[in-house]
């Protein structure tokens, strides 16, 4: 699929919104201050919260209690505090899969996935080039 380029401070931000907060399976993508440990993270529960600026709320569980945790991605972000928003095709549902079901501190998710790493121009974090949009 051809990535989509959206205007997010015009009609488009719209677009994006519908396809936000009708069930869209998201990737986020991660990595820690030292950039040596990359995370992505597949996720449903994603809501538009306002159209300008564009925000967004993501719900990432830490997967334990108190200050445990075992989600890496979780820890991740809540380190750097960024994270890229990926948009991936039904092509790609191999790849949510795996990514979903697999952790970033045991495998390379990028490269067990079949995912291309790429350079976002706003966060440290690397963004998904399969993905059909992405934002960071």
């Amino acid at each position: 699929m051809k990535k989509i380029k959206f205007d997010l401070h015009g009609e488009d931000v719209m677009k994006l919104s519908w396809l936000l907060s009708n069930g869209q399976v998201v990737m986020l993508s991660c990595c820690n201050a030292q950039k040596s440990v990359n995370g992505i993270i597949s996720l449903s529960w994603v809501t538009p919260t306002s159209h300008e600026p564009l925000l967004f709320t993501a719900s990432v569980g830490n997967g334990g209690k108190g200050d445990s945790s075992y989600r890496v991605c979780y820890s991740l972000i809540n380190e750097t505090k960024e994270f890229g928003l990926n948009l991936p095709a039904a092509n790609l549902a191999d790849a949510i899969i795996k990514v979903g079901t697999t952790h970033s501190d045991e495998v390379d998710k990028f490269k067990e996935a079949g995912l291309t790493a790429m350079e976002s121009r706003k966060i440290s974090a690397p963004l998904i080039e399969e993905c059909f949009f992405n934002t960071g």
